[in-house]
């Protein structure tokens, strides 16, 4: 499964295929993934954001030059890797904005090759955090937020799965709010984030819940009961607005 991948490993693994592709991929195709590739090893490899952020712009112009066509005809084990890259990287650094969006580019580019390869392997990847029976921790509420607004792929993953989404982040709150000693500030926040973004971003899918009297919903009933006064609450210093 995809997240109990290591990022390093999954890089491995990409250039390693690109530089023994032989005869089943273009030379140039290949000299192209090889160095982007290097690009995301960089932006893994350093610290400061905006040095993050130029990698992965690099590694998105190198992408933007291999031809849609030349792309179509590669065999489905030349995408996948770099697919399971550009994902794992998403969910390695939620927290970057900018990055995040630059890969969810260079995944829509490839998505106009083999759109359900993209999207079975974020769907994969997403489930993993609603099929389980533990509450949802600080980073993966993170995760949430980030896959709802700066993924095209994850939020359409969302859109599907919103359901499951709703009960996992009602689950948070009653947890994360249980004493006023020991509230985690930002747990809270993030679940107030995520709610608010997942009425805003899946509002065809959502608002009939909230609004329609009957729609008996237990997770919105409990979400909105806990939202107020969680909203109430200033959010943690330090933590970004969106």
């Amino acid at each position: 499964m995809l997240r109990d991948q290591s990022v390093q490993h999954i890089i491995d693994t990409c250039a390693n295929l690109y530089l023994n592709g032989e005869d089943n991929i273009p030379a140039d195709v290949a000299d192209t993934f090889t160095l982007l590739i290097e690009k995301l090893k960089t932006c893994r490899s350093n610290s400061v954001k905006r040095s993050k952020e130029r990698s992965i712009e690099e590694a998105s112009q190198l992408l933007k030059k291999v031809q849609q066509q030349q792309l179509r005809v590669l065999q489905i084990k030349y995408i996948l890797p770099l697919v399971r890259l550009l994902i794992a990287m998403q969910l390695e650094m939620p927290h970057i904005s900018t990055a995040c969006r630059k890969l969810d580019q260079m995944m829509q580019q490839l998505s106009e090759v083999n759109r359900s390869l993209v999207f079975e392997e974020m769907e994969a990847c997403v489930m993993t955090l609603v099929d389980t029976e533990q509450i949802l921790s600080v980073k993966d509420l993170q995760i949430v937020c980030m896959l709802l607004e700066d993924s095209t792929v994850g939020r359409e993953v969302w859109r599907q799965a919103y359901p499951s989404l709703l009960c996992k982040v009602a689950e948070v709150f009653p947890v994360a709010m249980e004493q006023e000693a020991t509230r985690n500030r930002e747990w809270c926040y993030l679940a107030v984030k995520a709610c608010l973004q997942m009425f805003q971003l899946l509002q065809g899918e959502v608002a009939p819940l909230v609004w329609e009297k009957d729609s008996g919903d237990l997770a919105v009933q409990n979400i909105l009961r806990h939202l107020m006064p969680s909203s109430s609450e200033r959010a943690p210093t330090g933590t970004p607005a969106s």
